[in-house]
C-alpha cells in the first residue's frame, strides 16, 4: 500500500452512525498532540524518504515504529501491535528489515521527520520550538510507560 492509498483509506469519512468523541480535556490534549506525535507516520515527506529505500506505507509504518525495539522476533512486534494480524506483522517486519538496517531506518526517519516538521512550522521561532519540546520531553519522562511500548 503506497502513501496516497493509505491516506485515502485512513482519512475517508466515517460511515453513518459514528459519533464524535466527547471534547474532554484528555481528548483535547490528544487532538492537540496527534499531529506532532504521528508526523513521522502521516508526513508525505517522511514517507517519500522511506520510499527511496523501498518502503511502502505499511512497511515504513510498522518497521519505523517498531525499529527502536531492535532486532526482536516478529512475535514481539505482533504483541506490541496487538490489533494487527500476526502473520501480517511477520511479513511486514521481515520485509522492512531487509530494505534498510534498523539503525539506518531510524536515522532516515528521524531526519525526514525533523525536516518536515521544520517546514510545517515555517517561521516559528526556534527558541519557542525548543521550549515546547523540553516541556513535552519532561512530560514523557514523567509518564508511566508500562504497557505502552510505542
Amino acid at each position: 500500500m503506497d502513501y496516497a492509498a493509505a491516506v485515502a483509506v485512513f482519512f475517508a469519512p466515517a460511515s453513518g452512525g459514528v459519533s464524535e468523541p466527547a471534547a474532554t480535556p484528555a481528548r483535547r490534549l490528544r487532538d492537540a498532540l496527534e499531529p506532532v506525535a504521528m508526523h513521522a507516520v502521516w508526513s508525505a515527506d517522511v514517507n517519500a524518504a522511506l520510499a527511496e529505500h523501498g518502503h511502502d506505507f505499511l512497511t515504513g509504518y510498522l518497521t519505523g515504529r517498531a525499529a527502536p525495539l531492535g532486532e526482536v522476533p516478529s512475535s514481539v512486534v505482533a504483541a506490541v501491535f496487538a490489533v494487527f494480524e500476526p502473520n501480517l506483522v511477520d511479513a511486514l517486519w521481515t520485509q522492512g528489515r531487509t530494505l534498510l538496517p534498523l539503525p539506518e531506518l531510524i536515522t532516515v526517519r528521524d531526519a525526514a521527520t525533523a525536516a518536515s516538521l521544520r517546514a510545517t512550522l515555517g517561521g516559528t521561532d526556534e527558541a519557542e520550538i525548543v521550549a515546547v519540546a523540553e516541556i513535552l520531553e519532561r512530560a514523557v519522562a514523567g509518564a508511566d510507560g508500562t504497557g505502552r511500548v510505542l
